[in-house]
């Protein structure tokens, strides 16, 4: 296990991304790196995950401006939740880092992402989100 570190231990992530092959992708380098994963492929899913679990970071796709990201971004405002969320975006730019930022984000990645990026801000976020 390649990827695998201590700060994985019994932390759950939530990837929500409409794309099955990158939610399958990110599922896998994040559960060889220790941590326990539910993918899920929009925001009802994700929200039912969310009633099920207690997740310590969520990953969610912008999907061009519109997708469950924001949507996700609204909610955790609404019910004033500190689950951090990482947005990933395939159209990355400064107006929609700036919107995601805005909602609440605390992290936004442009897509390709690398494995090591995405493990090193998933690492980053969990540490300063720690209790």
């Amino acid at each position: 296990m390649p990827f695998r570190n201590d700060t994985a231990a019994k932390k759950n992530i939530l990837v929500v991304d409409p794309e099955k092959v990158t939610r399958l992708t990110f599922e896998s380098i994040m559960t060889r790196a220790g941590y326990n994963v539910t993918s899920v492929g929009d925001v009802d899913k994700a929200m039912d995950a969310m009633d099920q679990n207690h997740f310590h970071l969520i990953l969610a796709d912008l999907a061009h401006g519109k997708g469950p990201a924001l949507d996700l971004l609204a909610v955790k405002r609404f019910m004033e939740s500190n689950v951090p969320i990482v947005v990933v975006d395939r159209d990355e730019n400064s107006t929609s880092a700036d919107t995601c930022f805005a909602l609440g984000a605390c992290s936004y990645l442009g897509k390709p992402v690398q494995a090591q990026e995405l493990l090193r801000v998933v690492r980053q976020v969990l540490k300063a989100y720690e209790n």
